[in-house]
C-alpha cells in the first residue's frame, strides 16, 4: 500500500538557494508573474487560465497523457488542440457561443462575467494597489 505524495513550492523572484534540487525532482515547473501591469491583465490572465483548465478537464487524464506521448511536444506552447466533442450540434454551439469563449475555448460552464468576478476578488479586504 502506498499514498501520493504531490507539493506544491513557491517562492519569490530572485529566490534561488537549492532551487537546483527543486527542479531536478519536479516533473513541471510553472512560472506566475508576480508584477501585472492592469487590472485587464489580471482578467486576461485569469480567464486563460480558467479557459486552459476546462479544455484539458474535457480530455480527461488518460487522453492528455495518450496526446502527450504521441506528440513529445518540442515546446510547452500548445501540444494539443481544442476539445471538440463528436456530439456538438448546432443548439450546442448557441449553448456555448452563449457562455463565451477565450482563445476559441469555450468557456461553460463559466461566463466571462462570473470568470471577472473571480479575478477581480479581493479576500479580506485585500485591496490592490493603483496601477
Amino acid at each position: 500500500m502506498y499514498a501520493t505524495m504531490r507539493s506544491v513550492i513557491a517562492v519569490t523572484d530572485g529566490w534561488t538557494i537549492g532551487r537546483d534540487t527543486f527542479s531536478t525532482r519536479a516533473e513541471r515547473e510553472w512560472i506566475i508573474q508576480s508584477q501585472i501591469d492592469s487590472q485587464e491583465e489580471v482578467l486576461d490572465l485569469t480567464r486563460a487560465m480558467v479557459a486552459a483548465y476546462l479544455n484539458a478537464a474535457r480530455y480527461g487524464h488518460a487522453e492528455l497523457i495518450k496526446q502527450y506521448v504521441e506528440r513529445r511536444p518540442k515546446s510547452q506552447k500548445q501540444w494539443f488542440d481544442v476539445y471538440r466533442s463528436d456530439q456538438d450540434d448546432d443548439a450546442t454551439e448557441n449553448l456555448l457561443q452563449a457562455f463565451g469563449y477565450h482563445d476559441s475555448i469555450p468557456l461553460f460552464p463559466f461566463t466571462l462575467l462570473a470568470i471577472e468576478k473571480v479575478g477581480s476578488y479581493r479576500p479580506y479586504g485585500w485591496a490592490a494597489p493603483d496601477l
